[in-house]
């Protein structure tokens, strides 16, 4: 789909990694609804560019709680120019995260502890990785590209961190 979305089901409902840019929300749905037949309850941004946080405003007018570094926020509220061209637009508040924090968070969800900690001045000054400590597994999103080094974002990410 683009990008990686990772999904947690159980008792507790639909935890979301991500959530698309907004052309491929429809098909996200379709893929959920494949995998599950629950709300999705919480969705963690893994950084603020588009193509991360398109079903935001979606799950939240659903009750969702949208979580993300602070950082994040910031950047969804206000338009972001990119030094190499273009820009991104300021997001309105409906897509903006719920839930803020500095450091780290700990989720306890569908029978898992989940890990959210921020990395700084990585791929962007938001970025996050999730650790579900009992299923074990890492999403690091764009701050891991199979390929080649991942894209460091000059607004606020670094190679220096």
């Amino acid at each position: 789909m683009g990008l990686n979305v990772g999904m947690s089901s159980g008792d507790d409902g639909i935890l979301l990694v991500d959530a698309q840019d907004e052309p491929a929300v429809p098909r996200l749905q379709a893929e959920i609804a494949k995998r599950s037949d629950k709300t999705v309850r919480i969705v963690i941004n893994s950084h603020w560019h588009f193509d991360h946080v398109g079903a935001n405003e979606l799950y939240r007018r659903q009750g969702a709680t949208i979580i993300a570094q602070e950082n994040t926020r910031k950047r969804l509220m206000t338009e972001q120019v990119n030094p190499l061209g273009g820009k991104q637009r300021a997001f309105p508040a409906s897509f903006w995260p719920t839930l803020t924090f500095a450091d780290a968070l700990t989720l306890h969800f569908n029978g898992d502890d989940i890990d959210v900690v921020h990395v700084p001045s990585g791929h962007t000054d938001g970025d996050v990785i999730v650790r579900f400590r009992q299923a074990d597994v890492l999403f690091a999103a764009d701050l891991f590209n199979n390929g080649d080094y991942t894209r460091v974002d000059l607004r606020g990410g670094s190679l220096d961190a």
